[in-house]
């Protein structure tokens, strides 16, 4: 598989502000960066060290937090598991089901986001490891809203082709991914996906783009999202 990949240092300040020290195209296995001196740096400010891989089989991203620069090294996890794909609920509307195997690497969390051209149309199912505890393996569908006053004709439609998106979070609570981070803690996550036909089983992939993932890296956090 060819590999592309970036690299990334931001610092983070007790009072919320960011700035990014290096944005840069991974070459070889090291890359020097510029850091705050420690003498510079309160006990609350934060360096982040975020690498991004992204090839055929989709992207990875992994981002260590910690007070001083140092010299990190970032792990980056495994190819997310390949997600099977079942679109036969079509009433009130569609509503896929989507199974992925758990990996270590990425057990706190999973997101399918699915989403149609025309008309557009567009629906998520977010699950965290608490609440889904899965057994092994992911398993999410699409829920029934009809009862909480949804209008079924927003919904995905049947025998129209459904792009999706899935990806699986590890490594740091719910809290810390849409919150502050913590000095020594770690966000890793997957993302693979496709455009399929919504009326069989599937399990192919397609890679995504390494500028979506970056931006989703810190998942509502959105330090290294900006221009």
């Amino acid at each position: 598989m060819l590999e592309r990949g970036l690299i990334g240092v931001e610092f983070i300040t007790a009072n919320g502000s960011d700035a990014i020290l290096l944005l840069a195209d991974i070459a070889g296995t090291t890359r020097a960066f510029a850091g705050v001196p420690a003498s510079l740096l309160t006990a609350s400010d934060l360096h982040g060290f975020l690498a991004v891989i992204s090839d055929t089989g989709g992207s990875r991203v992994s981002e260590i937090f910690s007070n001083a620069a140092g010299n990190p090294t970032v792990p980056v996890g495994p190819t997310l598991a390949k997600p099977t794909l079942t679109f036969t609920l079509a009433t009130p509307y569609l509503r896929p089901r989507a199974q992925v195997a758990v990996q270590p690497e990425y057990a706190s969390e999973l997101e399918v986001i699915y989403s149609q051209a025309s008309p557009p149309r567009s629906a998520s199912v977010l699950a965290s490891a608490a609440y889904a505890a899965p057994a092994g393996s992911w398993d999410l569908t699409v829920p029934d809203l009809t009862a909480a006053g949804f209008d079924v004709n927003l919904g995905l439609k049947a025998n129209t082709k459904v792009t999706w998106t899935a990806q699986a979070t590890g490594g740091a609570t719910y809290l810390q991914l849409v919150g502050r981070p913590s000095d020594g803690s770690m966000v890793r996550s997957a993302t693979r996906g496709d455009t399929v036909s919504a009326g069989a089983v599937h399990t192919r992939v397609w890679p995504t783009s390494l500028v979506l993932d970056v931006q989703r890296a810190r998942t509502q956090g959105e330090h290294l999202a900006r221009p």
